[in-house]
C-alpha cells in the first residue's frame, strides 16, 4: 500500500497540474479537433470543439493539441499533462521519431514554439476509446 508521505508527491503533481485530452479526426472530408482542460481537482475548465477544413487526420490531431495549448496560454495555465491517442504526434513532439512531412513539420514547430509558455508539459498516450469517453464523441 501507499503510504500518505508516499503519496504526497503524487497528489501534488496531480493538483498543480491541469489535465488536457485531446483529439483530431476525419469525418465527411473535414478534419476537426477537440479537446477539454480539467483543473487539478477535476473540474472541466473547457471544452472546446473546431472544424477545420481539408486535411488528414494527423494535421487534425496537431490542430487539437495547438488549440489546446493556445487556450491554456491565453488562460495563465503554465503547467499541463497532455493525453492524446496519438503516438506519432506524441512521438514527434518529444523528439522521439522524426517529422519528414512538411506539413507536420510546420505544426511540429508551432507546437514546441508555444512549450516555452509552460513552466511543465508532458504528454502521455492514452488509448482512443478513453479518449473517445472523455470527449464524448
Amino acid at each position: 500500500t501507499l503510504s500518505l508521505h508516499d503519496a504526497l508527491p503524487i497528489w501534488i503533481y496531480v493538483i498543480m497540474h491541469h489535465l488536457i485530452i485531446c483529439d483530431g479526426g476525419y469525418k465527411n472530408n473535414l478534419t476537426y479537433a477537440s479537446f477539454k482542460v480539467f483543473d487539478g481537482e477535476g473540474n472541466l475548465m473547457k471544452h472546446g470543439t473546431f472544424v477545420i477544413g481539408h486535411g488528414t487526420n494527423n494535421v487534425a490531431e496537431y490542430q487539437s493539441l495547438i488549440l489546446a495549448l493556445r487556450w491554456c496560454i491565453n488562460n495563465g495555465i503554465k503547467n499541463v499533462v497532455v493525453f492524446m491517442d496519438s503516438k506519432l504526434i506524441i512521438n514527434q513532439v518529444t523528439g522521439q521519431w522524426r517529422c519528414y512531412n512538411k506539413r507536420l513539420l510546420l505544426l511540429r514547430k508551432n507546437v514546441r514554439s508555444l512549450l516555452d509558455s509552460f513552466e511543465n508539459f508532458n504528454i502521455r498516450y492514452m488509448p482512443n476509446k478513453y479518449i473517445k469517453q472523455k470527449l464524448g464523441h
